[in-house]
C-alpha cells in the first residue's frame, strides 16, 4: 500500500504521512522513522526476562535501527499526548467523507476462524459479531456497541489502543516490557467495566501459551 501511494502521488511515503497526517492534524511528537529530535526521549526496551536494552536495538543483536528508515506497518515513534490527539481525530472522523467514515467502521475481512484469533472467550455469548479487520484497525461488534482496536507487541514493549465510536470513550496503554500484554489487560479491567476486550484477548493468549507449552522440547521428553 505504501508503494502504491508513492507511485500514485509521486513522492516518498514519509512525506505523504507528514503532509496528510502529521502536519494536517498538528501531531508533533509522532514519526514513522527514527529522528534526531527524539534522541533523549525514546524509552528503552525491557525483555520478558527483565533485561534492559538500549533504544533502537533488536534483541540479541548489536544492530541499531538506522535514522530515516520507515516501515509502513511497524515501528511508530509517538508520545502518549500525540497518540491521544490522533485517537481523538479518528473518533471525530477528521478530514474524512461520510462514506469513508462509515467504511472505516465496517468489517472488510473477517478473522474469526483464523488460528489464535478465533474468539475463545467464555461464555460464548460475549464473543463479538461482527469481528474482523476494518480499514487498518480491528472491529469488534457487541450489540449496540462497536469497539475499534489497534495495538502492537515487540520483544520489549507493548501498546494497546481502542475506542467506542458510540460513546466516544477511548483507552491508550503503552507499556515497557516483554510481558506488557498481561499488564495491559489488568489495566483495562480496572478502567473499562465491560471488560469485553480483556476477556477476549486473555482467552487467546491462554490458548497460544498452551500450544507453545505442548510444542516445547521439555514437554515432549
Amino acid at each position: 500500500m505504501a508503494e502504491f501511494a508513492q507511485a500514485k502521488l509521486g513522492h516518498g511515503f514519509e512525506s505523504i504521512v507528514r503532509e496528510t497526517l502529521i502536519d494536517e492534524l498538528d501531531l508533533s511528537g509522532l514519526s514513522i522513522s527514527r529522528r534526531d529530535w527524539m534522541a533523549d526521549r525514546v524509552a528503552g526496551a525491557m525483555d520478558s526476562e527483565g533485561k534492559w536494552h538500549p533504544p533502537y536495538t533488536w534483541p540479541g543483536s548489536d544492530r541499531v535501527k538506522p535514522k530515516g528508515v520507515w516501515f509502513a506497518a511497524d515501528d511508530l515513534y509517538v508520545t502518549v499526548e500525540a497518540y491521544a490527539r490522533l485517537l481523538i481525530s479518528i473518533m471525530n472522523d477528521d478530514a474524512l467523507s461520510p462514506h469513508l467514515a462509515r467504511e472505516r467502521l465496517r468489517v472488510h475481512r473477517e478473522v474469526d476462524g483464523t488460528r489464535y484469533w478465533t474468539c475463545l472467550a467464555q461464555p460464548a455469548s460475549i464473543c463479538p459479531d461482527p469481528y474482523g479487520y476494518g480499514l487498518g484497525w480491528t472491529i469488534f461488534g457487541y450489540g449496540e456497541d462497536t469497539i475499534v482496536q489497534h495495538g502492537g507487541n515487540d520483544f520489549g514493549e507493548h501498546a494497546f489502543v481502542y475506542y467506542y465510536p458510540r460513546t466516544r470513550d477511548g483507552v491508550i496503554v503503552f507499556i515497557i516490557g516483554g510481558n506488557g500484554f498481561h499488564i495491559s489487560m489488568d489495566i483495562i479491567d480496572l478502567i473499562d467495566e465491560k471488560q469485553l476486550l480483556s476477556k477476549h484477548f486473555r482467552a487467546l493468549i491462554a490458548a497460544y501459551l498452551a500450544d507453545r507449552e505442548r510444542a516445547s522440547p521439555e514437554s515432549r521428553q
